[in-house]
């Protein structure tokens, strides 16, 4: 028989609280380890790439912003050239929450026939709610293309207010945007071939490109050896723009190259002909020949109001920038009108399908965000239907901005 020596009253109380504890522990562990595989897995998940996929449509799809689509690019080290994605690769999106969902019309794929969008972020909901408010007041208000009104009603369906609150958070006018803005090229350079810049990207002998196993793609931070032409001067901490050709087309009866700035650098050293620069912000894939010309610095105006437009302008897009399926919002596409035709950066053009109008709306607003002499290139700011080469564009509202 043994004899346990009696327990003191608060001895016992205490064990009893640390048996209690130990319970309630061990109840709630599955709880906390749930919760915290699911706070690791939050914002991050993968997709199996489909054939027509692109990583800028991924972007807009998962992240609400196609122009995240180098952050896709850089989460998925195995993709060396972001312009080749291959079906039944497995992508990682990080930052991503849930796929951005709706019908396959290019009304709902542009967001604002929901509200919120599901999935998106705070941000992205509430412009979508502001966009939203703003069609359906300027809808109570007018028939934006009634017979009786025609354009004219564009001042009630432009929703000033709303309208300039919304461009504001799309953050179209700040010099980090219009920087990475493609247009058309038309001036010859020293050698006669209608490219931008006084340098080029040196490329890559065979044999170095045998050492490196490289497919001559850049990437940030990378150092890269530009070779000037002629008598081009740059000097050690000089910021150069670097520019890659999209396409050559014929515009007008001029050959024009569709370009667009890829890359910033920073000049590090000059060995002899060669300039050494190190890629301090990309967004875009860089490769070797692209061309290398001094920076242009890109004010950032804030907008002071809308207002009716003094010249009356009309004029059709020529292409779309942009190589996906489906027009999406911020898409941006070449106006066959520039400033010598009385555009001005920041109109605001209404798109009309060459198909005829599917409802008593525009197929499409955009906004210039680069005017050339004879032509201009336009963001899609809302869309209700797909646009194409050949419809018409019609200014609508000027945007003035403050001084």
């Amino acid at each position: 028989m043994t004899i346990r020596a009696p327990t003191a009253p608060g001895r016992k109380n205490q064990q009893k609280d640390t048996v209690l504890k130990r319970k309630h522990f061990i109840a709630l562990l599955p709880v906390f380890l749930l919760l915290s595989f699911t706070v690791g897995q939050a914002g991050e998940q993968t997709y199996v790439i489909k054939k027509g996929d692109t990583l800028w449509d991924l972007a807009f799809r998962f992240l609400g912003d196609p122009f995240k689509w180098s952050q896709i690019w850089h989460q998925n080290a195995y993709i060396t050239n972001p312009n080749l994605i291959y079906p039944d690769k497995t992508l990682v999106i990080r930052g991503s929450g849930q796929e951005v969902t709706g019908s396959s019309s290019a009304a709902d794929a542009s967001g604002f026939g929901q509200s919120p969008i599901s999935g998106a972020t705070s941000g992205q909901a509430d412009f979508s709610s502001e966009t939203k408010l703003a069609l359906d007041q300027s809808e109570q208000v007018s028939d934006p293309f009634s017979k009786r009104k025609g354009l004219a009603s564009q001042d009630a369906f432009l929703s000033d207010t709303l309208f300039k609150l919304a461009m504001e958070k799309r953050n179209y006018f700040t010099a980090d945007y219009l920087e990475k803005i493609a247009f058309l090229w038309f001036s010859k350079d020293e050698k006669g071939l209608v490219y931008p810049g006084n340098a080029s990207l040196r490329k890559m002998s065979a044999k170095d490109a045998l050492k490196t196993y490289d497919t001559e793609v850049y990437q940030q931070f990378d150092e890269v050896i530009v070779e000037p032409f002629g008598k081009a001067a740059y000097h050690v901490g000089d910021t150069v723009d670097i520019f890659h050709s999209n396409r050559m087309v014929k515009y007008q009866g001029k050959t024009a190259n569709l370009v667009g700035r890829v890359a910033k650098a920073v000049v590090r050293s000059i060995q002899g002909k060669f300039i050494y620069a190190v890629l301090f912000k990309v967004w875009d894939v860089i490769q070797s020949g692209d061309r290398v010309d001094q920076t242009t610095h890109f004010p950032s105006p804030a907008i002071d109001s809308l207002e009716g437009p003094p010249v009356a302008i009309k004029g059709s897009v020529f292409l779309l920038v942009e190589n996906t399926v489906h027009s999406y919002p911020y898409n941006t596409f070449i106006l066959d009108r520039g400033s010598k035709d009385g555009v001005m950066f920041g109109d605001l053009f209404a798109i009309i399908s060459k198909n005829g109008p599917l409802s008593d709306r525009p197929a499409a607003f955009a906004c210039a965000v680069n005017v050339g002499e004879t032509s201009s290139t336009l963001v899609i700011e809302r869309l209700f239907d797909s646009i194409d080469a050949g419809d018409t564009a019609i200014l609508v509202k000027r945007i003035k901005f403050k001084q």
